[in-house]
């Protein structure tokens, strides 16, 4: 099949042949002809990648819903994704296939029609649209957005719905909750205030495993069951990744706790740092415990209460008569050449003659002395890449009577960032291009890597400025 083609400015343009009807995407071969003098390009067919005209079609017939609450509207797209759908009242919807869902809740009739779909090839405004008519029943629901609602434990609570039936002064209002820690039902007399429903809602502690229903009378009617985030107190429960909180030695210890109460939470340390949580996660926090102490978050808030007197752990340490050695946390990274700051100690009685050396097992794979020293303390290191043969390596003591081994510290040595290189490699007058893929979220990855680690780049996006921090393990990031 052949069709005409232009030359402007050095570039061909042609309009594939309205009679290829295709229906989904499909590759075709192009190949230039020319008359006068009558030629065909030499070497290999370029392949071209042709999709559908845009465009878009209900296909979600017009209809009474059986129940009163959320539908969708289906609709069968054409073009080249990602696909976006508009709809006449200013719904829009975005994906990366053929059809598209748009979530609707009508609480009266609607008609809907597509205004325009947008694909990588344009814009198209639907002239002459199709209407799709929903009639909704009388129906009541619990209000139910992106998150459940939030109430708060002992207090006049506050519960949104929606309705499609008509509420007159006759009607009765009744929220059942079912709790999920004593497996009971409660039932409390409800008053209607606009879209809310109050009700008095008894304090509670600990948890938020509540489900809510309503019920009216004149006209009867029941929602659907909700969950709803009931909010008390909120608080702490600790565990340790050792399952315990007695140790022999001083040792990096793991702390975790969960949240309880309901969340979303704002914690704030003894130093002042806060974090956000959205739910009730399971954190974990490393410190190292030299001796004995009260490990003790300074206060957990959610959105009805603040608790500035929060849960506590004692972690104790308790050495024996017996013998150990300790290893102080070291910097995870230091530059090649510079000295590492080594501090160990010890419990416990050694014999006479005892030595301990602090060791690495650099290049691989068994320990050896780095130095050797008389007794515990603090002491300095100078490593490099070339005399370890290694950009990384672990560093423990040893005792020699008895022979005794700490704990291990892993390092990573790095070097002046050189050697740079950065994929795909474009300028600002010659872009680099690429087909969009199909999927949301998808796309081109840009990729940098050097001789050493990274550990944060700063750079801009569009003359916005921007910081990207990296594990230290990572030479390379995208």
């Amino acid at each position: 099949m052949e069709t005409p083609a232009t030359l402007n400015n050095g570039v061909l343009v042609a309009t594939f042949p309205t009679q290829l009807q295709i229906k989904t995407n499909k590759e075709f071969t192009v190949r230039i002809i020319t008359d006068n003098p009558a030629t065909l390009s030499s070497g290999p067919a370029v392949q071209v990648s042709l999709w559908p005209k845009t465009g878009a079609t209900f296909n979600t017939s017009s209809q009474t819903l059986t129940q009163f609450g959320p539908a969708s509207l289906g609709i069968n797209t054409t073009g080249l994704p990602p696909m976006t759908v508009e709809l006449t009242d200013g719904t829009k919807s975005t994906s990366g296939y053929g059809t598209i869902d748009i979530p609707i809740f009508p609480i009266t009739d609607q008609e809907y029609r597509i205004k325009s779909v947008t694909s990588g090839c344009g814009t198209v405004e639907i002239t002459n649209p199709e209407t799709v008519r929903i009639k909704v029943k009388p129906g009541i629901r619990i209000y139910e957005g992106n998150t459940a609602q939030t109430l708060c434990s002992g207090s006049n609570a506050r519960l949104r719905f929606v309705t499609s039936a008509a509420i007159t002064d006759a009607t009765k209002f009744t929220v059942q909750v079912y709790n999920g820690y004593t497996s009971q039902y409660e039932t409390y007399n409800a008053t209607r205030s606009g879209e809310y429903l109050e009700f008095a809602l008894p304090n509670r502690t600990g948890g938020t495993s509540y489900t809510f229903q309503i019920y009216t009378t004149n006209p009867a009617m029941s929602s659907q069951i909700a969950s709803v985030n009931v909010q008390t107190m909120p608080n702490l429960i600790y565990a340790s990744r050792q399952n315990t909180f007695v140790f022999k030695l001083p040792t990096k210890v793991q702390i975790g706790y969960e949240f309880e109460g309901g969340g979303p939470f704002t914690v704030e340390a003894q130093d002042g740092t806060v974090k956000t949580y959205d739910s009730n996660v399971y954190d974990v926090e490393q410190l190292f415990v030299r001796e004995s102490m009260d490990y003790k978050i300074k206060s957990i808030a959610n959105g009805c209460f603040k608790n500035t007197n929060p849960r506590n752990v004692r972690l104790t340490v308790s050495p024996s008569s017996e013998p150990g050695i300790y290893l102080e946390p070291l910097k995870t990274a230091i530059c090649s050449d510079d000295s590492l700051e080594i501090t160990f100690g010890t419990v416990g009685q050694f014999t006479a003659g005892n030595r301990f050396s602090i060791q690495t097992n650099a290049p691989c794979c068994n320990f050896q002395a780095l130095r050797v020293v008389e007794k515990e303390g603090k002491y300095k290191i100078k490593l490099s890449i070339q005399a370890l043969s290694a950009i990384e390596t672990d560093i423990r003591i040893a005792s020699t009577n008895p022979v005794l081994f700490s704990n291990e510290e892993h390092i990573r040595l790095q070097s002046p960032l050189t050697q740079f290189y950065l994929y795909p490699q474009a300028k600002a007058e010659e872009p680099w291009r690429y087909v969009a893929s199909p999927s949301p979220g998808w796309g081109q990855i840009l990729s940098l890597s050097a001789n050493s680690q990274f550990q944060s780049i700063v750079y801009t996006e569009n003359g916005v400025e921007r910081t990207a921090t990296f594990n230290q393990y990572n030479s390379a990031t995208s």
